[in-house]
C-alpha cells in the first residue's frame, strides 16, 4: 500500500459537481463543472500523510493509522464507477508473484538507474530493468528492517535508491 501511495497506478480521476458549490471554502464550482484529482498529489498531501509525506514508510498502513485517516485519501486504483475492476486480483497476484520471485531470486536494478515515470493508461517506471540472481537453495532473504519509531529512517526504497 505504501508503494501504491507514492506511485499509484491511476494517475488521476475526475468528479462532476452535482450542484453549485465551493470547494475548500475558496474555489467556486458550478453544477456540471469537472474537477480533476491528481492521485499522486492526493497521496502526498502533508495535511493527511504528515510533513514527511514524500518518505517511504510502510508503517503508514498500520491498522490504527488507516483508521485515523480521512476517508477517500487513498485511491491508488481510481475510484467510483471507473475504478479498476481488477484491484483485488492485481493485489493478490502481485503478492503471490513477488513472494515467489523473492524466495528464489535477488532482484537488482542497474546501479545507475534513476526513476523516470511515464504515463500511459497507468503510471509506470520508464526503462527499469531488473537483474535476477538465483538464491542458494535453502537460503531465505533477510527480513526488512522495520522503520525506527524514534526518529530513525525507514527502509530504503530499492528502486529509487535514495530512501525517499
Amino acid at each position: 500500500d505504501e508503494t501504491l501511495r507514492l506511485w499509484p497506478t491511476a494517475p488521476a480521476f475526475a468528479r462532476e459537481a452535482r450542484e453549485d458549490t465551493v470547494l475548500a471554502g475558496a474555489h467556486p464550482m458550478r453544477r456540471g463543472a469537472w474537477a480533476l484529482v491528481l492521485t499522486p498529489m492526493l497521496h502526498r498531501d502533508p495535511r493527511v500523510w504528515g510533513p514527511d509525506a514524500e518518505r517511504f514508510d510502510p508503517g503508514r498502513f498500520d491498522a490504527a493509522a488507516v483508521r485515523s485517516r480521512p476517508p477517500h485519501s487513498f485511491k491508488p486504483f481510481g475510484t467510483g464507477a471507473r475504478a479498476c475492476i481488477g484491484r483485488q486480483f492485481a493485489l493478490h497476484e502481485a503478492t503471490l508473484v513477488l513472494g515467489l520471485l523473492l524466495r528464489r531470486y535477488e532482484l537488482r536494478p542497474d546501479p545507475g538507474y534513476r526513476l523516470r515515470v511515464t504515463e500511459r493508461l497507468t503510471l509506470m517506471p520508464e526503462g527499469l530493468r531488473l537483474h535476477l540472481d538465483r538464491r542458494t537453495a535453502g537460503v531465505t532473504p533477510p527480513p526488512l528492517e522495520p522503520a525506527a519509531r524514534d526518529g530513525g529512517s525507514a527502509p530504503r526504497c530499492p528502486v529509487r535508491g535514495a530512501g525517499d
